[in-house]
């Protein structure tokens, strides 16, 4: 399925991010010239993104082993308790350097 989006001038140069119940699915960095992203493979659940957190960092903070407490475990992996209602902050995909079983990829569209 293919939707043709027109993105208004004033709000081509920003970043922008289309989301999927609360995953990420396409993204665009700041800048005229920046590729637009398409995911093409989902997240795992590997949880890593939301387990290595600084105490007061992210919306929700973190426990004393850096795990967000909205985090938890399933027979599939982890899952965020605030489903697709999880704030923008959230919504974002991991720096792999912070989350090496990460396996989300993405292509330019």
């Amino acid at each position: 399925m293919g939707i043709i989006i027109e993105i208004p001038d004033w709000a081509a140069e920003g970043r922008i991010l289309v989301l999927s119940n609360g995953e990420l699915v396409i993204y665009k960095e700041p800048g005229v010239d920046s590729p637009v992203k398409v995911k093409k493979v989902r997240c795992n659940f590997c949880g890593e993104c939301c387990m290595m957190l600084n105490p007061n960092e992210g919306p929700f903070g973190a426990d004393d082993e850096g795990k967000c407490p909205k985090l938890y475990k399933t027979k599939d992996g982890w899952l965020c308790e605030v489903g697709g209602n999880r704030p923008l902050t959230c919504c974002g995909d991991p720096n792999k350097a912070n989350a090496p079983n990460c396996v989300i990829e993405y292509e330019d569209a």
